[in-house]
């Protein structure tokens, strides 16, 4: 009977494994050869009817993370326990995929990006269909160096400024951020409260200056709260699709 082990993620079959690790379970971490170009960190998972936790969450993320810092990982989502036998059928037919994405994301990190509304009005507002930011923006306009932008008297037409401003603002922060990034998704409006959620590819050698272009951002834009985490191994982008998963049975 084929054992069942996590799957950690795949790295490129020439640079191996550069670093000692423990996962899930405390297991040790070994690689799974099976085609010519890549291969799979996995560990061996003893009990078969394993039940995800927090303690082996942690393990999972610092195994990749520890992975990441020494080489090129495109990770799998914890949590990932499947046969030996169905991960090398898998690997059989996605070799081709993993090795061209492995080669894409070499020397690029992945950052995710948002930008929420800071302090946003608490009254109730009947159901129109425009943004917190705009409503806070009307509530404090004047605190704020862009009240030049609400020439109008009547409220309906302020909403319809403040929204237009929105847009504009979401326009000159992806434009500026993008300055450093190979590739980007995002979306805007996410919510009322989120103005942008996106996720940015960045050469490594250009972190700083991305980071710095995220800086001067916050700083232009007092009343918008940015939160930026990375960088990670940019693995958004990629569909995982296995042929057998156990904890599906």
């Amino acid at each position: 009977m084929s054992h069942q082990v996590a799957l950690y993620g795949f790295i490129r079959r020439k640079e191996g494994l550069r670093v000692r690790l423990t996962g899930v379970q405390n297991a040790k971490c070994t690689l799974l050869y099976t085609g010519p170009d890549t291969a799979a960190v996995i560990s061996l998972v003893k009990n078969k009817r394993f039940k995800p936790n927090p303690q082996d969450l942690v393990r999972h993320e610092e195994a990749v993370n520890n992975i990441f810092r020494k080489q090129v990982i495109l990770p799998a989502k914890f949590p990932k326990i499947i046969s030996i036998d169905a991960l090398e059928r898998s690997m059989a037919e996605m070799q081709k995929d993993l090795d061209k994405v492995l080669r894409r994301i070499l020397n690029k990190n992945e950052f995710h990006v948002r930008i929420f509304m800071t302090d946003p009005s608490q009254e109730d507002t009947p159901v129109v269909h425009w943004n917190m930011f705009s409503r806070y923006v009307l509530a404090k306009a004047e605190r704020y160096k862009y009240k030049h932008y609400f020439p109008l008297l009547t409220r309906e037409a302020k909403q319809a400024e403040f929204v237009d401003y929105a847009e504009s603002v979401v326009r000159d922060i992806t434009q500026k951020i993008c300055t450093y990034t190979t590739y980007w998704r995002g979306r805007s409006f996410h919510s009322e409260k989120v103005l942008l959620e996106s996720y940015f590819w960045v050469r490594k050698n250009k972190s700083i200056s991305f980071r710095e272009n995220v800086q001067e951002l916050k700083d232009h834009y007092p009343n918008l709260r940015f939160s930026v985490l990375g960088p990670t191994p940019p693995y958004n982008f990629v569909q995982l699709d296995f042929a057998e998963n156990l904890q599906d049975r």
